[in-house]
Order: structure tokens, then sequence, then C-alpha cells
């Protein structure tokens, strides 16, 4: 089975600005302004002068997804390349994106990583420490994300009685029961397997993310080409088929978002 892709949607995507050509997105990030007092006596004021500052997107990272097979085995399977192939792959590269952006935790602001000397449960807790982080650097609310493990679910969120009984959680039935997962302090939530497992002081741990679609960029250039090749010339009765991507990922703004350190 594939993972889902999850984290692709949600982050910034600079790919129409390669798509033809370049090698390098260079993302600015406007500088905040604050004001000034101006002279009384004489109206006078002091203007700035602004610099934004830059962060370069390289697309450096060319994948592919590839498979062979001779011509008598296409011709006698109902399995057809054309079929299934290009479908498998796309899945198999959506979650190649995901497992890079979710490597970009390593990047995040040291000061909003959650349970960074020792990994906790993640419940209402966990949940309102990430909040409280993004709010007091105000980071704006809208187009946030909760991504996390399966483990912050299901060992987490579900096992506290007030968070998933019905009476408290305010849903029909017990969340145990209906499967569905509500947003946190109104913010959507999302499960990925492919946030990574880690071992922080000895504990096994996985990562999750409080994720602002500002905080990571992507870049496609090459977006799921697919090809089939004759292996004729190469004196092989065999076809081949190849799907590949170039991208670039990179973190933007270290401090639009925050890293759980989940016991896993």
């Amino acid at each position: 089975r594939y993972a889902a892709s999850v984290l692709l949607p949600i982050v910034t995507s600079k790919s129409g600005l390669v798509e033809k050509s370049g090698d390098t997105v260079t993302i600015d990030i406007e500088p905040t302004l604050t004001t000034g007092t101006v002279a009384a006596a004489t109206g006078a004021f002091t203007p700035s002068a602004p610099i934004p500052t830059s962060v370069d997107l390289a697309l450096t990272t060319w994948v592919y997804v590839a498979k062979e097979i001779t011509n008598a085995a296409e011709r006698q399977s109902f399995w057809k390349t054309n079929s299934w192939f290009p479908k498998a792959a796309a899945k198999a590269m959506a979650q190649r994106y995901d497992l890079d952006i979710a490597a970009e935790h390593a990047n995040v602001l040291a000061a909003n990583v959650i349970a960074s000397a020792s990994p906790e449960i993640f419940d209402d807790s966990s949940a309102r420490k990430g909040m409280l982080l993004l709010r007091d650097l105000d980071v704006p609310m809208e187009n946030l994300t909760f991504v996390l493990p399966p483990t912050a679910i299901y060992n987490g969120w579900y096992s506290k009685e007030v968070l998933s009984a019905a009476h408290s959680s305010g849903f029909q039935k017990n969340l145990n029961y209906s499967g569905d997962m509500p947003p946190i302090l109104a913010v959507p939530v999302r499960v990925s397997t492919q946030i990574a497992t880690a071992t922080v002081n000895g504990i096994s741990t996985r990562k999750g993310l409080l994720l602002h679609k500002e905080a990571i960029a992507i870049g496609l250039q090459i977006n799921h080409q697919y090809k089939l090749i004759d292996r004729a010339s190469a004196l092989l009765l065999s076809e081949a088929g190849v799907v590949n991507s170039l991208f670039g990922i990179k973190t933007i703004r270290s401090n639009h978002f925050c890293v759980f350190n989940i016991i896993a």
C-alpha cells in the first residue's frame, strides 16, 4: 500500500515559476514594518528602508520509479504496464514528496519543539502548547494544519475519555466508535505515516507537526513524466516504464510551524 499524500497539498507551491525553465526559485519574504513617533514641533519623521529577506529554493532532487518486463510476460499477463504502472508510480512519487517535506521538521525554530527533552503522549495539552507558541509569534491562524502520526491519534487523543467521549466531545458517538477525528482547536487534522521516527533520550519518538502553509515550499519542475521505452536497441526483448520528477523543497519560515516529540 502507498501512504496517502498529506503534506504536499498543504505547503506552498512554487511549481508554476519553474515549469518551463530555471534551477532555483528565490522566495522573497516581506519585512515587518514598525511605527515611529512624529516630532510634534516640526512634523519631522525618519523614513526607513525596509529590505525583504529571501530564501533560495534549489531544484536539485531528481527521482524516478522504473520497472522492466519482457515482451513475453507483457503479452501473457492480463496486467498491462500502461494500465497500472503510471498510476502506481505517481502514488510512489507522492509518498516521496511527503517524506522529503516531513524531513524539514529538522529545520524548525529550536524554541518551537514541544517535549524536546522528553517525548509525551499527544493530547489537548500538547496541542495547546503548539498553538500558544504560534500565537505568541503572530503566525496567522489561517492555513494551519495538524499533521500527526497514527500513534498521536490512537495512543494519545483517542485514549483520553474527555477528548473522545460523546458527552464531552459534542459528537453523537464516542470517537473510538465513529472514527471521526474532529479539528483540534479549530485546526484541521491530517494523519501521516511519513513523518520521521527518531530516538530522543533513549525513547522511540514520532514527529508531529503543527504546520502553516508558508512554513515550507516545494517547486516541481518535472512532475510525474512518464516514458515507455522499447529495449530492442539494447538487444533485449523487453519494455521499460519510467516515471521521473525533478523538484526542490525548502523551509522558508522556520517559526511558522511546531514539531511535537510523541512517544512512538
